[in-house]
Formats: structure tokens, sequence, C-alpha cells
């Protein structure tokens, strides 16, 4: 390293930094300091060529070196951030590519149909609500070519209604039944069901892939992969790093489709449930009544209360007030796991004999 004079002992602690950094930036401070080790004379008295003090020459050209420095350092730091930058978007598309682009190439795709590699372990097929007859053809072409890719090696988790065209599309046993209807949030046991099979699959070999299949309601997609990332979190190391990353941008993307608060307050359980922040306790717990305060004012509604998909509890017609307080059955309503609450608004004109029923409330709990 260089010298500035036997005075001079306090060295710039910026440079020595920058220059054990960058091998590169050696030289470029090596040159700016050039001109000031050249100046100073060794007994630091007196400049040769100046006869002047060198008092006043070592405090300018410390100045000058610590603004050359200030600025390498500035572009070194620069330099490693695009560096740093580069080489994880670089990573990131790495992990994006392969089978989806092959797919892709392919035209594979029809109308309102997505296929998206997640992770490179990891796919999505996702179809909008759309034609029976769109969706039969296309998931026909996907499944061959899921079966030539992957062999035996896929599964398919499916998190919409049980379909026979997809079953017929695929060997028996590659397609595992997962789902839950749309627009509800999905029962907790049902979740840590889809991440402990996720898991089990894909641990069984590093040729095994798993494919998530949603028709309608693609939010689905989001909370099971917002799961599955936060339980693999628990034992996850620096090297599972860009699986993590790629599952948070998936998550970010379909969470935000036709998603209800419920569904992210579910994914919130979920993560409590696997920090041990919230407990499962096994005795059950009693709804004394439901309060509905300022909301559809003069409206005849009609309230159903689910405990686990199942109807356990319906009122007769209420007319809305300012608050209105509804008193359960016995003064209490035992209830145990998932409670799903529906109120409904009816509509019911007498001469065409038409009796609508329409949902203005849906809350999972």
């Amino acid at each position: 390293m260089p010298c500035l004079g036997k005075n001079n002992k306090n060295k710039n602690k910026n440079y020595y930094n920058h220059c054990c950094r960058k091998r590169s930036f050696e030289t470029e401070s090596y040159s700016s300091t050039a001109g000031c080790i050249n100046n100073i004379n060794e007994e630091g008295d007196f400049d040769k060529k100046t006869k002047q003090p060198t008092k006043h020459l070592k405090t300018k050209q410390k100045n000058k070196m610590n603004e050359n420095n200030n600025k390498n350092s500035a572009s070194s730091s620069g330099s490693e951030i695009n560096i740093l930058n580069n080489n994880l978007t670089t990573n990131i598309q790495h992990s994006l590519s392969g089978s989806a682009l092959e797919f892709n190439k392919n035209n594979l795709f029809g109308e309102g149909l997505q296929f998206v590699k997640i992770t490179e372990r990891i796919f999505a097929i996702l179809f909008h609500s759309g034609s029976d007859a769109i969706y039969r053809n296309n998931i026909k072409a996907i499944s061959e070519r899921l079966k030539k890719t992957f062999l035996d090696k896929y599964k398919i988790f499916n998190l919409s209604q049980k379909r026979s065209d997809l079953g017929r599309a695929n060997q028996q046993g590659n397609v595992l039944e997962f789902g839950w209807p749309e627009p509800l949030a999905p029962p907790l046991d049902r979740l840590c069901s889809i991440c402990k099979q996720l898991e089990n699959h894909l641990n069984c070999s590093k040729e095994n892939v798993a494919v998530i299949h949603c028709k309608g309601g693609i939010y689905r997609a989001g909370i099971v992969i917002a799961a599955f990332m936060n339980y693999t979190n628990i034992c996850a190391g620096e090297e599972n790093l860009p699986d993590r990353f790629s599952m948070k941008l998936f998550t970010e993307k379909y969470m935000e489709i036709n998603t209800q608060p419920s569904h992210k307050r579910y994914v919130n359980y979920f993560i409590n449930l696997l920090t041990g922040t919230t407990k499962v306790y096994p005795s059950p717990i009693f709804l004394l009544h439901i309060s509905l305060s300022k909301l559809f004012s003069g409206q005849t509604v009609k309230l159903k209360l689910y405990e686990r998909m199942k109807p356990i509890w319906s009122s007769g017609k209420i007319i809305l007030k300012e608050y209105t307080l509804i008193e359960m059955p016995g003064n209490k309503q035992s209830l145990r796991g998932d409670v799903l609450l529906k109120c409904y608004q009816s509509t019911t004109i007498i001469n065409n004999n038409i009796n609508e029923k329409t949902i203005i409330i849906s809350m999972s709990i």
C-alpha cells in the first residue's frame, strides 16, 4: 500500500477499504495519489520545488485525495451493487426459464389458459372461468405435454372442483384433489394437507415436479403458494432463496385477483399456526349473538351459519335497522373449526314468481 511520508500516519480509511475491495480500482487510486507523494518532502518540512512549508500542501493534497477516493468509493459501491443486481436478475431469469418457455414455443395455450413456472419444480395451470369445451381441448394438450416432458414424475394438485376430464387426461394417481368452493377461504386443515403432500412429493425425488391447477378463482393458487412458501421457510437455507423469491412474486400477483379479506386472513392464520403464535384448542367456542349496525338499513335479509362447509343454523327473514341484534337459539351456538357466515338478500317478484338470493356478506373465521 502507498505511504504518504513519515509524518502522515493517519491513512485514509475509505481508501484502504476501497483498495482491498477491488483490484481494478487500486491502479486508479495509486495514480491519483502519485502527485501527492512526489510533492511532499520525506521529512515533511518543505517542498523541494516550491520551498513552501508542507503543512499547507499536505492539507490541500489530502483533501484532494479524499475527494478522489470518495468518487472512487462511490463508483466502486455502485459497480458492486450493479454486479449484485445483475447476478440476481440472471439467476432469477434462469430459474424462470426452461420448461415454461418450451410450452410457450409450442403454442399450447388456448384462450384464457396460463401455464406459469413458479420455481424450477413447481408449475401452475390457471384457467379463467369460461367455456368447458375450450378448457377440455387445452387441458388435454397440456397433460400430453406434461407426460412427455416429466413422464410419471409429476403430480397435479387440483384446487378447483373435481373434474372428470382432468382425471381422464392424466394417469391414475397423478391428480390429487384439494379443491374448495369459490370464493371461500380454504379450511386450515386443507392448507396443511396440501403443504405436506407438496413437500413429500418434491422430497421423494429431485426429478419430481408439482403442478398447481385452478379453473376459475385463480387466487386459490396464490393462497396455496403463499402457505407453502411460509411452510418451507421454517427449515429453508440460503440455497432456497431463489425459490422463495419466485414464490413471493407469484403470490403478490395472484393474491390480488378477486381476493377477499378472509383469504389473506386465513394465510395469516396459517402462518401463526406454523410459528406457534396461535394454538388450536380442542374445546368448542360458543356464539351468543350477531350484531349488525349501519349496514343495509331497511333491507330484508337472511343469515346462514356453516361449520366446516355444512349448514348448522339459519335465521328467518330479518329487516335490518340502524342497529340489529340477532340472538342465537338457546342463547348460544356451539362452533368448532372453520366457520362461514353468509348474509343473503332476497328479491321476490310475485307476479312472475321469481325468488332470487343475492349474497351481500360472506365471512370466514
